[in-house]
């Protein structure tokens, strides 16, 4: 494969790396991957929209894969222990991190090496997309492999990092699960090479910061608290006395 092949905006394109593949028509499946791609973007807020990346055939322009990005999982012990982020840090954090959920090609096109070029394409573009449509940087790339149906060799030919199984909950409407479905495989790529310091540490640099900060007292504020409530009433009733804890 051409390693300076063309990339288009919202969309990579990527060629095989034989030159004989008969011209196929791909109409009806082009009809419903497009269909997806757009209908992906609709209904959602911008942090949770999926960018969806469509591979097409320089040479034929037919589509050959349909990948997309969305919003991380909101807790996969797996991923957490990897990073080392600290749980009060990493849901202002969770925006730096994108997910693989769909990452389809059609049969017709099961060419060797085809499913990690094409994710080799996305990883250098996306940090470029999300800064320009979200406003922030991505440093890390996370999917879920279901060990029952694949084997994740698509991301691990990519350099993926396989960092163990997810515990099988999954949010619904209620909450999660009560009960575990199948455990999935969770693979990482990392966008930058120190990811995982970055991601732990206690105050991330300006560039990856999102939004104002949430807390605006220092420390000398909160030891005058006491001072401030003193000459403040207490509207509660005293009940009963001072008892005495007999078992500790």
């Amino acid at each position: 494969m051409d390693s300076h092949l063309p990339l288009e905006s919202g969309v990579t394109s990527c060629e095989p790396s034989r030159s004989s593949y008969p011209n196929r028509s791909f109409s009806r499946r082009e009809a419903i991957l497009k269909t997806d791609a757009k209908a992906s973007l609709l209904g959602r807020s911008p942090e949770e929209q999926r960018n969806p990346v469509v591979c097409r055939h320089p040479r034929f322009g037919q589509w050959i894969a349909l990948l997309s990005f969305s919003a991380p999982s909101l807790k996969c012990s797996p991923r957490d222990q990897w990073t080392g982020w600290d749980f009060r840090h990493q849901y202002d954090r969770l925006k730096l991190l994108t997910n693989n959920n769909h990452f389809l090609i059609p049969p017709d096109w099961h060419v060797p090496n085809l499913g990690s070029r094409i994710l080799y394409l996305c990883q250098p573009r996306l940090p470029l997309d999300w800064q320009k449509t979200f406003g922030h940087p991505l440093v890390l790339l996370e999917t879920f492999v279901d060990p029952q149906r694949f084997h994740g060799t698509i991301y691990k030919a990519a350099n993926w990092i396989y960092i163990g199984q997810s515990k099988g909950f999954h949010r619904t409407r209620q909450g999660y699960r009560a009960m575990a479905a199948s455990r999935k495989m969770v693979f990482v790529k990392p966008l930058i090479s120190n990811v995982q310091a970055l991601l732990s540490r206690p105050v991330l640099e300006p560039t990856y910061r999102i939004g104002s900060p949430k807390f605006m007292m220092s420390a000398q504020h909160m030891t005058s608290l006491p001072d401030f409530f003193e000459d403040i009433p207490d509207p509660r009733r005293p009940r009963g006395g001072v008892t005495t804890c007999l078992r500790c």
